[in-house]
């Protein structure tokens, strides 16, 4: 949501910060953590199944038991993301990793990072996604699906940028930043000086389980193994209005 402020009190309170704006001499560190549930601590914060045998379609209903994703760089930035702005940012760098990870497996930390107030967050994806599914009827019998963040392809080396801001998550291209989901949100956070701020980075919301969501795997050779190029997924349902992504913030 904008604010709005009256034009005389903007001015004064820029009057008041532009001799720090550029300061950096004081510098706090930022964890970014993925995880697959919120600790505990931090929350208390925060006041079909399938016979032994294919069936005729070879349809099978999934759960999303959990997803292996391939980040590249994660980026910060005091300036905002929002609909048709270019990407003339001054962007802090978090960290960067290699390879494919579950959530849980990611932990950026950067020390040197300037004090201020932060409002967005940018992170650089490999084309490549690896989904391990379980069977809703059966969540001991599990399929890898590897594909392309989309899994409409095999996947890649390519780069997928997305930006998130409290106005919500988006891409950019020739027309400046464009928005994909007002849902996927992160809170403007700080940084202080000497102090940690995490970023805790998780699938859906705060408190969704893997097994909220199920889809449709279309096995259409029906071997019961993820062919990449031939199978697919869709109808994918669970609690409306649930985020793919959420970001809580833990100022320390």
């Amino acid at each position: 949501m904008k604010r709005f402020y009256y034009f005389f009190s903007v001015i004064f309170v820029l009057l008041l910060l532009s001799c720090n704006l550029f300061d950096h001499s004081e510098t706090g560190t930022v964890t970014f953590k993925g995880v697959n549930t919120i600790p505990e601590n931090v929350m208390t914060k925060l006041s079909q199944s399938i016979a032994s045998q294919i069936n005729a379609e070879a349809t099978h209903t999934m759960y999303s038991w959990n997803m292996k994703f391939n980040i590249h760089e994660i980026w910060i930035s005091q300036e905002t993301v929002d609909t048709g702005i270019s990407d003339m940012f001054t962007w802090q760098k978090l960290g960067v990793s290699e390879g494919l990870k579950y959530m849980n497996e990611y932990e950026m930390i950067a020390e040197d990072i300037p004090a201020g107030e932060y409002y967005s967050i940018k992170i650089v994806f490999r084309n490549e996604v690896l989904r391990i599914a379980a069977y809703v009827d059966d969540t001991t019998k599990i399929v890898e699906m590897p594909s392309s963040l989309s899994e409409s392809a095999a996947s890649d080396s390519s780069l997928v940028l997305n930006y998130f801001s409290h106005n919500g998550s988006f891409i950019h291209n020739d027309e400046g930043f464009q928005l994909m989901s007002a849902a996927e949100s992160i809170a403007p956070f700080s940084v202080n000086a000497g102090r940690r701020t995490t970023i805790y980075w998780k699938g859906g919301a705060e408190d969704s389980k893997w097994t909220d969501f199920t889809f449709q795997w279309h096995d259409l050779d029906g071997d019961s193994l993820w062919t990449t190029g031939l199978d697919y997924v869709n109808n994918f349902e669970g609690p409306e209005d649930v985020p793919m992504w959420t970001f809580i913030i833990v100022e320390e």
